[in-house]
């Protein structure tokens, strides 16, 4: 599955959506941004994903929890 994340940072808060390949759209919550390293939440109707990750060059990696406690990875570019 892939989706589109749309991420704006102002100093440490980090703000945006994410838009799902179902073309719903979510926007995230409690994001954080710290040298390179980012967290934030996808609120949903069962509970919130958690997601963190950290960037390196043009590199993003990351983990994910979903409300389940369901966890993976992801990678992508910037």
């Amino acid at each position: 599955m892939k989706s589109t994340l749309d991420l704006k940072q102002d100093g440490s808060k980090l703000t945006g959506n994410i838009i799902l390949e179902s073309g719903d759209e979510a926007p995230i919550s409690d994001g954080t941004v710290d040298a390179g390293a980012f967290s934030f939440k996808i609120p949903t109707g069962e509970g919130s994903f958690s997601v963190s990750g950290k960037i390196e060059g043009t590199a993003v990696k990351g983990t994910f929890q979903t409300p389940n406690g369901t966890k993976g990875s992801f990678s992508g570019s910037k």
